[in-house]
């Protein structure tokens, strides 16, 4: 009995080190490590309350819902996430893209709207879950560093033309870029200076203490000088725009006046939503995880997002990611555990329970200012660069993708993302550049000939290399690359031994086509070896008939194997 209570325990505590690392956050955690996981806390905080709010807008929300979509969030991804650093909550690109996605099914500020949100949170969570527990992690491959450039490039460019009108005093109607700013153009003479000059004095002040005091939380200095400016001047009786009052005290956990017939519609959606918040959080966890040598676990950080994102819908909130800046805050203050999280989403609490009032004056000019500051940040145009440098196919890619979100809106670009990825992986593996190596002497290692002039090959036999997976949709592109480097290589040909090691897995395809090439290969009268260590690939290869077709004998495990076996026996 006692053997029976002790291997529950143990499968309890397996099962919750697995899938809520953080239950065991203390189990460790040193007493040294706290002064600096509080500092970096109080400091994430910090910018998350005038982001959380500034970014509320950006979904069509009202500002209490950025500071709900702060608080659980954060907490929750400190007990289910595998990263030390990474802060969720709210993120401009995603708001940009929930506001994209309601748009279609409600007007924002509606009642209908905020519900739509929270259901909106719910699937994305429910998703991202199910990802995880099936172990689709490796997605995050699928959406290439360029594409994911390209579509922050193209975003930030979008919010920060969103914003224009709230910097400088009247409404602008989010129509895409080049409506919005003809709209803007034409509204010129509708600019209130005074809004104008509060704005841009802030945004001056943000960039300047970036560049020069990043760890000073300017946003919340902002925010609390208008505030205080606004209450002493008045300046909501001088035609300036304030936030206006805020609920105070923690939202309930429910969902309230959902109307099921919209969901089908949101689905596809909210997957989209998800492949880009999965792919840009982890490209921040990882990043800051290789900089302070540990260890993301993929599936986990899906599951951690998705319950992050269900907190948020039934906290009233909206879709949360990653959040790069309150990382880089939570870093940069020597934050050492997942505690920094709990330590700002408890500050956030309070604040929302007793100081939400002090929020009211403050100009929506200086959201806006927060926003666009904060999404010059999604610009990376040093990397572009470097992708110019490395690919020009690639640095079209990106800039197509910048384009696409810029005239076709969020969500086609998206999908036209998504799209390039599958097609740029499919097309470098269609038509992989093959290699017909030799041997170089002094290490006895095997180089493809025209790049290595060191590299020597065997008269009258060439060892051929179809660097891919050997399948359906490149089968034709391996038969057509065989036989013209057979066609190349001339009468003199005696063999061709196959590098099958390349092959991660080969299909019904592949094999029927690998059959067909040898059987031309030996009735122009050149033999053929191949060779491969991999179990699984010499498998296949039994199975599908090669083996036999071929010879045991020339089935070898080694390239200097299958040398050995030309020089001894066939030529």
């Amino acid at each position: 009995m006692q053997d029976r209570q002790s291997l529950s325990s143990g499968n309890s505590s397996g099962f919750l080190r697995k899938y809520m690392p953080g239950i065991y956050l203390f189990s460790g955690y040193r007493k040294e490590w706290l002064p600096k996981d509080i500092a970096a806390g109080l400091s994430v905080a910090s910018i998350a309350l005038p982001l959380g709010i500034a970014y509320a807008s950006l979904a069509g929300l009202p500002p209490e819902t950025g500071l709900y979509s702060t608080i659980l969030p954060m907490a929750a991804y400190a007990l289910f996430g595998t990263s030390r650093q990474l802060i969720i909550g709210p993120d401009s690109a995603t708001c940009l893209m929930v506001g994209a996605s309601l748009a279609m099914y409600a007007s924002d500020g509606t009642p209908e709207y905020r519900a739509l949100s929270s259901v909106f949170c719910l699937l994305v969570g429910v998703f991202a879950i199910v990802a995880g527990l099936f172990k689709l992690g490796f997605v995050a491959n699928f959406m290439s560093r360029p594409i994911l450039t390209g579509y922050l490039n193209g975003l930030a460019l979008s919010i920060i033309v969103g914003q224009l009108g709230k910097l400088c005093g009247f409404q602008l109607k989010s129509e895409g870029l080049f409506k919005m700013l003809y709209s803007f153009v034409s509204s010129v003479s509708e600019v209130h200076l005074l809004t104008l000059a509060i704005g841009a004095g802030a945004f001056v002040f943000l960039r300047l203490m970036k560049a020069y005091a990043p760890k000073i939380p300017a946003p919340l200095i902002v925010i609390a000088v208008c505030a205080v400016a606004s209450a002493v001047y008045g300046l909501s009786s001088q035609g300036v725009a304030v936030v206006g009052s805020l609920p105070s005290g923690l939202p309930a956990l429910a969902i309230q006046g959902v109307d099921f017939k919209h969901f089908p519609g949101l689905i596809p959606n909210s997957m989209e939503i998800l492949l880009i918040t999965y792919c840009s959080m982890m490209l921040t966890s990882k990043s800051f995880a290789d900089k302070r040598g540990y260890k993301i676990e993929p599936n986990q950080e899906f599951i951690a997002l998705g319950v992050s994102n269900i907190f948020s819908g039934l906290s009233q909130g909206f879709v949360v990611s990653g959040a790069d800046s309150r990382t880089a805050v939570n870093d940069s203050f020597g934050g050492k555990t997942q505690f920094v999280a709990v330590i700002a989403s408890l500050t956030v609490a309070i604040f929302v329970m007793f100081f939400t009032g002090y929020l009211e004056l403050v100009p929506v000019t200086i959201l806006a200012s927060v926003v666009i500051s904060a999404s010059l940040g999604l610009f990376d145009l040093a990397y572009l660069k470097s992708i110019y440098k490395i690919s020009k196919a690639e640095f079209g890619i990106a800039v197509l993708t910048g384009l696409c979100v810029l005239t076709l809106g969020v969500i086609p670009a998206l999908v036209i993302a998504v799209l390039l990825s599958i097609v740029r992986l499919i097309k470098m593996s269609t038509n992989p550049p093959v290699q017909v190596l030799g041997r170089v002497e002094e290490t006895g290692s095997y180089h493809n000939i025209e790049a290595n002039p060191k590299a020597v090959s065997f008269p009258g036999l060439m060892i051929f290399r179809f660097p891919a997976s050997l399948l359906f949709y490149n089968a034709a592109s391996f038969s057509e690359s065989l036989r013209k480097k057979v066609a190349e290589y001339g009468p003199g040909l005696k063999c061709v031994l196959i590098d099958c090691e390349v092959f991660a897995h080969i299909d019904v395809t592949g094999a029927v086509t690998l059959t067909e090439e040898i059987r031309e290969l030996r009735k122009n009268g050149v033999a053929v070896i191949m060779s491969s260590e991999r179990s699984h690939i010499r498998t296949i290869l039994k199975n599908a008939g090669v083996s036999e077709l071929v010879g045991d004998d020339l089935m070898c495990y080694t390239l200097d194997e299958g040398v050995g076996k030309y020089m001894n026996k066939i030529k």
